[in-house]
């Protein structure tokens, strides 16, 4: 649909008219026929973080704007929602706590620098996609796995990429949006549904909602960085290669000034 207008457009009498897609969401489901639009959780589910990624760097010259449906979940169509999670477009919900699509535009947004090349070794399952950036020093990786609601045995995607890179070594940071970790509506459900958080709940929710994070030093080898890509269906993962900054700086000049001021307040402190 999104392409199809843009063919319009472009072949209409006004083809620099811009486009701007203003309504739109995660709202899925299996079939035609069992569709709910008052009762459909894969807009608070983990499902929208991969729809949302593929949708975006699919069609991301297709229109000028791409408008999410809706920022909160403090959203009166259909009734205003009460519980914590209630099936409402927000990206945020009632509590303001992130779901797991505003975390796929938060990863679309570092996505800074010209697209690269990569280099591929294996297949991947309908719906999985990688793409990443470089601005002239470090690059960003975004990868997916959506999961399409009608299949019943959804792949895990593992596969191994390389990306051009010149230093010998590379801090590597990593984010990864999943169930329990950037996604916290699974475990809601594991809780029961509760209507009405505790104050510690709300807060190890908030926590749960939060991407995992993680940071290691890698090495490179023939002007390449290999790093290793594994999705269960519905993950989506943001890698950030840096080249190594300088170490701690010391708190002196030099190490004959700090072996000399030691000398010297261990004198005076006798």
């Amino acid at each position: 649909t999104v392409r199809h207008v843009q063919n319009i457009v472009r072949t209409s009498a006004r083809p620099n008219l811009e486009i701007h897609w203003t309504e739109w969401n995660a709202m899925a489901c299996n079939s035609t026929d069992n569709i709910s639009w008052t009762h459909n959780q894969t807009n608070d589910a983990l499902h929208g973080a991969a729809l949302v990624t593929s949708v975006c760097t699919a069609l991301d010259r297709a229109a000028d704007t791409m408008c999410w449906w809706v920022g909160s979940g403090i959203f009166v169509e259909s009734g205003l929602s009460l519980s914590p999670y209630s099936f409402t477009y927000g990206l945020l919900t009632l509590h303001g706590i992130p779901k797991a699509a505003y975390h796929a535009f938060a990863f679309l947004k570092k996505m800074q620098g010209n697209l690269l090349t990569i280099h591929r070794d294996g297949a991947r399952p309908l719906g999985a996609g990688v793409i990443a950036t470089g601005d002239g020093q470090n690059v960003r990786v975004l990868a997916w796995n959506q999961r399409f609601l009608e299949e019943t045995h959804p792949e895990t995607w593992r596969e191994t990429i390389r990306l051009p890179w010149l230093s010998p070594h590379a801090r590597v940071l990593c984010a990864r949006i999943s169930a329990g970790a950037g996604s916290a509506y699974e475990t809601w459900l594991v809780m029961g549904r509760p209507q009405n958080l505790s104050p510690n709940e709300e807060a190890a929710l908030r926590a749960l909602a939060e991407p995992m994070w993680t940071i290691t030093c890698q090495a490179a080898a023939n002007g390449e960085m290999t790093l290793t890509l594994d999705l269960p269906p519905g993950e989506v993962l943001y890698i950030e290669v840096r080249v190594p900054g300088e170490t701690a700086l010391p708190r002196t000049a030099s190490a004959h000034d700090l072996a000399a001021w030691n000398a010297g307040m261990g004198a005076k402190s006798r």
